[in-house]
């Protein structure tokens, strides 16, 4: 069962996801700008024109200010809104109503979704196996990140499960993940991975 989708996310993620962001916010935000390009008339301007540069600089401030956020979500973010009360007024004076901006804004969101695929690489594993299983594994994963000792008794009390059941699926895992398991830079980003799949909205069938 996942869990509810939260308008402000940042607030859900570790904040070593801004160390895993920030270097790929170039990619990302390529990504954005170009899906925003594609779906919004307004927007259909060379990158080297001023709405373009404009485009361009907004998308790459949004993701900066959401790394900065997730470290710290309470953190003054007064220097992005003067940014963001000035782009809005360049975009009246130019002739671009609210909507198109909204519509960007909802593109961009979508393409932010990218992000999250990039983390689900890390999971890749999992996808290879019926749903039930992975979304027990998957839950086992997370309680293993996030145990003290990484022990299979941590993980049966974390998960209320029989500490068997947790030893036969931390086999499974090793078999999956390997050495992996015990690198820090993939525990960070499964942790990753797992929390920011968890933010997803439910579809229709959930």
């Amino acid at each position: 069962m996942r869990t509810t989708f939260s308008r402000l996310p940042w607030r859900e993620l570790p904040p070593v996801f801004a160390e895993i962001l920030r270097p790929r916010i170039e990619e990302i935000g390529s990504a954005m700008v170009q899906a925003i390009r594609r779906e919004v008339p307004a927007y259909h301007r060379p990158l080297d024109s001023p709405t373009g540069r404009d485009l361009v600089t907004s998308v790459h401030r949004a993701m900066h200010q959401f790394a900065e956020l997730t470290e710290d979500p309470d953190g003054s973010q007064r220097h992005y809104e003067h940014f963001f009360q000035r782009l809005g007024r360049r975009e009246f004076l130019n002739g671009r109503t609210t909507d198109g901006l909204q519509a960007a804004c909802r593109v961009g969101a979508r393409g932010a979704h990218i992000g999250r695929l990039m983390a689900e690489r890390t999971l890749a594993p999992l996808r290879e196996l019926p749903s039930g299983k992975a979304a027990r594994l998957a839950e086992t994963l997370d309680a293993l990140l996030t145990s003290w000792g990484r022990t299979a008794p941590e993980v049966a009390d974390a998960l209320r499960i029989h500490p068997q059941t947790a030893r036969n699926r931390l086999r499974r895992l090793d078999e999956l993940f390997g050495d992996r398991l015990a690198d820090p830079s993939f525990r960070i980003e499964a942790l990753l991975a797992l929390r920011t799949r968890a933010m997803r909205p439910p579809g229709p069938a959930e």
